[in-house]
């Protein structure tokens, strides 16, 4: 899948991020692109519609990412994940093991270091279904 053709959910508590991940997106091809600032919020989209590529922050108010994945996964709604992570959360990767997360994005991160994490998911995901 490419990514003028995907589906694409931002989840973060902070909204400037929220609006540069979504103008990185658009500016690099994607013409869908949903946000929210939570896990709750976002569990609401993804079960109204196709996601194709989840990136979500893991400490949030209300539902935090890990939570928000595990809830996916218990309902096997297929969806590519990217998590963002900060140098100073204190989560190992080896406890996201689990969560089968595609790419993490450590905070700060660049619109190139993003898109090639969303058009990697994507290529995986595409592959996934081929087999």
């Amino acid at each position: 899948m490419r990514l003028d053709e995907a589906t694409v959910l931002i989840v973060d508590d902070e909204p400037i991020l929220r609006e540069v991940c979504t103008f990185w997106l658009k500016q690099g091809g994607c013409s869908s692109v949903f946000t929210a600032a939570d896990g709750l919020e976002a569990l609401m989209i993804i079960e109204e519609r196709k996601i194709d590529v989840l990136i979500t922050d893991i400490h949030m108010p209300t539902m935090g990412g890990v939570e928000l994945i595990r809830t996916i996964r218990k309902k096997n709604i297929p969806v590519q994940t990217i998590f963002f992570m900060s140098a100073y959360m204190g989560i190992k990767l080896a406890e996201l093991g689990d969560l089968t997360a595609t790419k993490f994005l450590e905070k700060p991160f660049t619109a190139e270091i993003m898109l090639e994490a969303v058009t990697s998911a994507l290529a995986e995901a595409s592959l996934g279904n081929k087999s």
